[in-house]
């Protein structure tokens, strides 16, 4: 039996000597087991078993393909289950593959970011499938939606169990080259679509100015500039200086290009979003006079779900809690805002650090008292 066969915890040598193949194979049993035990429910409400009818609750779609990912198929792998060894290498492909399929339909709200729409619970493979047992496991991401955790807890309560465990939220913020820039870029031998850390982004300007020889003779604190770097640094080249020091170009080079930011959660797989990180906002209102009401801005940027964060809030201070849409701007959208009765604020500051593993910088607390 396919299921059966996977049940069993991992080590490091089953690690090592899983092939492609095999991670693919993991990969589609364990998109199976989150699907029948995670996301859909037999019709009697008995735990699914081969040629079971099944049917899905229609509130926990849409579902986003990430948070699919780290919480319902990685709480389900009977070994240490990585996208990237796989042949697939990417989340969307793999969802597309099953969608080819037949099991799910995708639509990408944003681009590269897939999402579950429909799951078709006829599928022969799925309704034959026998779920296997599966051992408790730790570590595995937290930022997933209220309904993915609801559908985990009907389907065992592991996932619940660990629903107050810290994990490590990682902001990784990364650097596009704009058109401008793709003539230097493209000199190195990287595509237009090539991310860069800022490290990664002054070591490839770096390697241009020796490759070409750049530096000025007898001062190497200091590079010529030829049409190539005038391009990049300079919005009009023609008004560019002959030479530039190395400090002011790693000033420069940073300004000239497009910015994003990649968001993981205990090193599951990452979310790209587009400019910069804006930080969770944290602000208190006064509601009747005496009465105060903590607000939470935006942490949906960084994979915590708020209508997990509002349970979470709501039995860690033992108060009550909301989730509602907020439209902020053209550029940003609309924002999730998580409000909890009481002045919460540097108590959630502190929580998302410990809690969330979330670098202060990207939490911003607003001193003043909002009427």
């Amino acid at each position: 039996d396919e299921g059966r066969e996977a049940e069993g915890g991992s080590t490091s040598e089953q690690r090592e000597e899983i092939s492609v193949e095999e991670m693919d194979r993991m990969m589609r049993l364990c998109f199976l087991q989150a699907l029948k035990t995670k996301v859909c429910d037999t019709v009697d409400g008995r735990k699914p078993r081969a040629g079971s009818e099944l049917e899905v609750d229609r509130e926990k779609l849409p579902l986003k393909g990430s948070a699919f990912y780290s919480a319902c198929m990685k709480t389900c792998r009977p070994c240490d289950l990585d996208m990237k060894r796989t042949s697939f290498r990417k989340l969307a492909r793999f969802l597309h593959a099953m969608q080819e399929e037949g099991f799910i339909q995708v639509k990408e709200f944003r681009r590269g970011e897939p999402s579950i729409i429909s799951i078709d619970t006829a599928h022969p493979a799925l309704t034959e499938f026998e779920p296997y047992r599966v051992r408790k496991t730790v570590g595995a991401p937290k930022a997933v939606p209220a309904a993915a955790v609801d559908g985990a807890a009907e389907a065992g309560g592991e996932e619940a169990e660990e629903d107050d465990k810290p994990v490590k939220t990682t902001v990784t913020e990364l650097f596009r080259a704009p058109a401008k820039l793709q003539e230097l870029t493209a000199a190195l031998g990287y595509g237009k679509d090539q991310l860069f850390t800022a490290k990664e982004a002054l070591d490839m300007m770096w390697k241009y100015v020796a490759d070409n020889e750049l530096s000025v003779a007898g001062d190497a604190s200091r590079v010529s500039l030829d049409p190539v770097l005038a391009k990049a640094l300079y919005s009009n080249s023609k008004s560019a200086p002959d030479s530039l020091s190395k400090k002011e170009m790693a000033t420069l080079l940073p300004t000239k290009m497009k910015k994003h930011f990649a968001v993981s959660v205990d090193g599951g797989e990452e979310v790209l979003h587009k400019g910069s990180p804006i930080p969770i906002r944290l602000t208190l209102q006064t509601r009747g006079g005496k009465k105060f009401v903590t607000s939470v801005h935006g942490c949906e940027r960084f994979s915590i779900d708020p209508n997990r964060l509002s349970r979470m809030l709501r039995t860690k201070f033992a108060a009550s809690s909301t989730v509602s849409s907020v439209f902020v701007s053209n550029a940003i959208g609309d924002e999730q805002v998580v409000q909890i009765g009481g002045d919460r604020v540097q108590d959630i500051a502190k929580y998302l650090k410990t809690q969330f593993g979330l670098n202060q910088k990207y939490v911003e607390v607003e001193a003043k008292v909002k009427p």
